[in-house]
């Protein structure tokens, strides 16, 4: 290949890979939209109500982490088959997809059930305990349609469809949101239920969601691909495969979210001014999370096609091409971040005010760090992304958990303390 026609293939990937990222990064931006609001609504119930939800929360999320990360490995299987133009193999990954959702659907449902016994061994109140267990039972409802969504989006993201999932998410977060406030505090002729009415609202929409685009998809060009031919019909070695693939994806999430949740448990211990400016610092933290994350979907997506046509150096050109996008948009965001810290830092607290002193000063240094431990970071997701492509889900993990594990959070411990 000569060097002019390998440029432009360069640039092709590029422009590929941005135009498909672009969709995931909003697509993620207004799926945390809902959650944010919804939030904000159950914290004008009262501070034990808000507490409780955030008991719930926690274990609710955690579980999705898990068991719905699982569920990624559809986009896989969907991203090599469709790359091999493979239809049959992309209706038979789909339809073991909503097998599997089933599958993961019922341990949470158990877990969620004892949940409330657990609990009891906890240091919360009482009436914390039963806000808790009311949101968790409630939005236990919105599991299996959920699922169901998840793989259907999936589905969508494997075939390189990222605009179609970004405008689904633009219909239905608006209803989310509407339909949280309905619920919760009581609006045309709706009862007033409280926290419950946040699991109401999302089982509600998560089902209208779930039966909405299993039509569009039936309907549209998609419907060639017969995705819910067989519905409910288990094929072994997809199934497994499936599974395979995606537990590993699972535990790596858990992985990092466990690591997370521990530092954040190191900076209390510190005292309230560190403990305030990490949470300052998360809230930034988020968007830049979304980019890396929507990055690597599309090294996934890139890499998998690739292999699906056996088309060895776009495999290396789609892994590389993202990781050089996912440098250039850490460097652009985090120049902004860090180049203007105090006045980020000034949307939460009072910059001029003396007694912030201390808490301005960590959160200067806590921006400077994050900004350099993502733009670091973004190459693991980025490459992580690109192995599954590969099918190579458990590598990642397994040296995720040595480094997170065995190497950061010793590391943290004793420079902490």
């Amino acid at each position: 290949m000569n060097q002019k026609k390998m440029l432009q293939t360069i640039f092709s990937e590029t422009k590929q890979s941005f135009v498909l990222s672009l969709p995931l990064m909003a697509s993620n931006l207004v799926r945390s939209a809902s959650g944010f609001v919804g939030t904000l609504m159950v914290a004008h119930l009262g501070k034990t109500t808000l507490d409780g939800m955030a008991l719930g929360s926690s274990v609710f999320f955690t579980l999705v982490v898990f068991f719905f990360g699982i569920l990624n490995s559809v986009s896989v299987l969907v991203s090599q088959h469709y790359g091999a133009e493979n239809h049959e193999g992309v209706r038979k990954a789909v339809s073991q997809g909503f097998v599997l959702a089933i599958l993961v659907s019922v341990p949470m449902y158990f877990i969620i059930f004892i949940s409330p016994f657990v609990f009891r061994f906890t240091h919360e109140s009482p009436e914390i305990i039963h806000w808790a267990t009311v949101y968790l039972r409630t939005i236990s409802i919105a599991i299996l349609p959920f699922s169901f969504l998840i793989v259907m989006n999936q589905f969508l993201v494997g075939m390189s469809k990222t605009r179609v999932v970004l405008l689904i998410n633009l219909v239905q977060v608006p209803f989310e949101i509407l339909f949280t406030y309905v619920f919760v505090y009581g609006r045309f002729g709706i009862p007033k239920f409280g926290v419950a009415g946040v699991g109401y609202a999302f089982a509600i929409v998560f089902t209208l969601a779930a039966i909405c685009n299993g039509v569009y998809i039936n309907k549209s060009r998609y419907r060639s691909f017969n995705i819910f031919a067989n519905f409910g019909k288990i094929s072994s070695d997809y199934l497994i495969e499936l599974i395979k693939i995606g537990w590993p994806i699972g535990c790596l999430s858990v992985i990092e979210v466990a690591l997370f949740a521990t530092v954040t448990f190191f900076m209390g211990e510190l005292g309230s001014d560190p403990l305030a400016a990490y949470q300052i610092l998360s809230q930034y933290i988020g968007p830049s999370i979304m980019i890396i994350f929507a990055l690597s979907q599309v090294a996934t997506i890139r890499v998998g096609q690739a292999v699906g046509r056996n088309d060895r150096a776009a495999v290396k050109r789609a892994a590389y091409v993202n990781m050089l996008l996912g440098a250039i948009f850490m460097i652009a965001v985090w120049s902004v971040f860090i180049g203007f810290s105090k006045q980020w830092i000034g949307l939460d607290v009072n910059v001029a005010d003396s007694k912030n002193n201390e808490l301005v000063r960590y959160a200067i240094f806590f921006f400077i760090f994050g900004g350099v431990s993502q733009f670091i970071d973004c190459f693991r997701f980025i490459t992580i992304g690109a192995l599954r492509g590969l099918k190579d889900t458990k590598k990642p993990m397994r040296i995720s958990l040595i480094a997170f594990w065995l190497i950061a959070f010793p590391c943290a411990y004793i420079f902490t303390f």
